[in-house]
């Protein structure tokens, strides 16, 4: 195929069903009177893909059908417009031509792009029959490509619109007055969107614009604008908006859409209005609102109303709950949240704030499981609440989850350490959270980069009084402190690694049976001197007997090359697995 792409037209044409093999002809037998005419050589190797139909189908329409072909290099430089592969794979072999024209929804992912010239947006959306369009553009500023996009909105199931500047306004707002019967996935992301007042017209309902519509994705630079209503579509399950929502409104709209499986927004305005219209009373939000289906929760915090915003956790319950997800919103790309390193008492007072909002979402939604402690060096703290999902941004503007759930903490605290802090204010911060939060049914407790000074006595009092129901000991980033494994060992700390030893201390986590050891920083290189004693002291430590009723603890270490354990030492513990095939190695 590769082989006949320099000499293929980039245009269809009208005037022969032939393709020209040195004089030789071959009809193409489909009946559709667009093909291309061209000079190939030869070929005798029939038997290109001999795959079954429905296989060659699902492989062009992944690899394929989205994916523009590189412009042929006898086209002149005024013609730009790309020649997609779908074209090219219809001239491979007969079969693959009937496959191809045999299977309308090929031709559903490109029917309306800039890739297409207007005479192959006309070819491709004949052959896709009636089948639901995909459509995904990216920064598309052609008054053609609109009114396309508007003219076949009935038969759109997904419709994905990146890149819209201010100068699409009216095309968004047009968008609101048409119909989408069969819309399903409705995704709009805006860029350069100045502060004060959004540049479009929000609808108050979207119930007749699209009654299906499931996927909603509305995101922006800043993301400093007024939703009046949630979109109450009565299949709506997964709600990603990064403008502020009212209050009231958005109570009323999850109250009517109780299947709703993840729900993110950024502050909710009580007061707020749609521009510069006044502001509505404020009406009576449901006590208790009850998602059986919501998963993920994510808020995006305002640091100058922390508590009020929170006040929106205490109407939610929700028992399959996993991620409660609190980020910061950044009033523009510069700037930081919420407080500067040197203010402690505020970081304190933020995670006071926090912990009666969390202690009714334990209500609603049932013991929080997990908990991740991150302390790094850096400015300020970063991050509050919980873990933050990774988005990253692809070619068409998508966002994606980098991580799976399950591999995501319910809880994380994470604050960056200055090296001018002293030690003791962190300190004092983490065991403030530790504390006050409801963590008493954490089984897994995770610890990332811990590069601050924290001795036995103090990470039993941080850690002692709320993880006792700990199994489950993670380092991220980070090797096990000798601190920390002397909290949670028996054993007198001047004898700590002598096996021998019988004399049991107070220790944290009783009821330990498994740490694990991921530090790629140290181990992508072979193990030196330092970090192999790190890992066999804390393979050791924990080998002693912890009770006559704790289990020995199992170790699992992930990235380490070349590292030799003492197996004599080992006999005390469970199991130790050293795993070197990691991606970062």
């Amino acid at each position: 195929m590769a082989a006949a792409t320099s000499h293929i037209l980039a245009e269809p044409h009208d005037t022969s069903n032939t393709v020209i093999l040195h004089d030789k002809s071959q009809y193409c037998g489909t009946g559709d009177d667009v093909t291309i005419g061209s000079r190939i050589h030869y070929n005798r190797v029939y038997t290109v893909c001999r795959f079954p139909a429905e296989i060659l189908e699902y492989i062009f329409l992944t690899t394929i059908a989205d994916q523009p072909s590189t412009i042929p290099p006898n086209i002149s430089p005024e013609f730009t417009t790309r020649q997609p592969w779908l074209a090219l794979l219809t001239h491979v072999c007969t079969r693959w031509r009937a496959i191809c024209l045999e299977a309308p929804r090929l031709w559903t992912r490109t029917c309306i792009s800039d890739y297409l010239s207007k005479k192959w947006r006309i070819v491709f959306m004949r052959r896709s029959g009636s089948v639901p369009l995909h459509i995904r553009l990216s920064g598309s500023r052609s008054d053609t490509i609109q009114e396309e996009i508007l003219s076949h909105l009935h038969r759109v199931q997904v419709l994905h619109l990146a890149d819209l500047f201010n100068n699409a306004r009216h095309f968004v707002e047009r968008l609101w007055t048409q119909s989408a019967p069969v819309l399903t996935e409705l995704h709009l992301g805006f860029v350069f969107l100045h502060a004060g007042r959004s540049p479009f017209t929000w609808p108050t309902s979207i119930h007749d614009f699209a009654p299906r519509l499931q996927v909603l994705t509305i995101y922006s630079v800043s993301g400093r604008y007024t939703l009046p209503c949630l979109f109450a579509a009565e299949n709506l399950t997964h709600f990603d908006v990064d403008l502020k929502l009212d209050l009231s409104k958005a109570l009323k709209c999850l109250h009517r859409n109780s299947q709703i499986s993840f729900f993110r927004t950024s502050t909710f305005d009580s007061t707020a209005g749609v521009h510069t219209a006044p502001h509505s009373p404020p009406s009576t939000e449901p006590a208790i609102i009850i998602l059986p289906q919501l998963r993920t929760l994510v808020i995006r915090l305002e640091s100058d109303s922390f508590s009020h915003k929170l006040a929106f956790l205490q109407h939610i319950k929700a028992r399959s709950l996993r991620r409660l997800i609190m980020t910061p919103l950044h009033e523009d790309l510069e700037s930081a949240w919420p407080v500067p390193v040197d203010d402690v008492g505020t970081r304190v007072n933020l995670v006071k704030l926090i912990a009666p909002h969390l202690s009714t979402m334990r209500d609603n939604i049932g013991p929080l499981r997990s908990f991740s402690l991150t302390i790094q060096s850096g400015e300020g703290i970063s991050f509050l609440g919980s873990v933050d999902l990774p988005l990253r941004w692809e070619a068409m503007g998508h966002r994606v989850v980098a991580m799976h759930e399950e591999d995501l903490p319910q809880i994380l605290l994470q604050t960056d350490w200055n090296n001018t802090e002293p030690a003791s204010e962190t300190v004092r911060f983490v065991r403030t959270a530790c504390h006050l939060w409801p963590l008493s049914d954490v089984r897994v407790l995770s610890m990332d980069a811990l590069d601050v000074s924290v001795s036995t006595d103090e990470w039993r009092a941080i850690l002692g009084p709320q993880f006792s129901r700990v199994t489950e000991l993670h380092f991220f980033n980070t090797l096990p402190s000798l601190s920390l494994l002397r909290a949670c060992t028996p054993g007198d700390p001047s004898t700590f690694l002598d096996v021998h030893v019988t004399q049991m201390d107070p220790f944290i986590f009783p009821l330990l049976t498994k740490i694990v050891i991921d530090y790629p920083g140290a181990l992508m290189a072979p193990v030196d001197t330092l970090v192999e004693h790190h890992i066999y002291a804390a393979i050791l430590a924990l080998a002693i007997s912890r009770g006559q009723h704790n289990s020995p603890v199992a170790f699992e270490l992930h990235g380490c090359k070349g590292l030799a354990l003492p197996i004599a030492a080992l006999q005390g513990v469970a199991e130790v697995s050293v795993l070197e095939g990691r991606a970062f190695n």
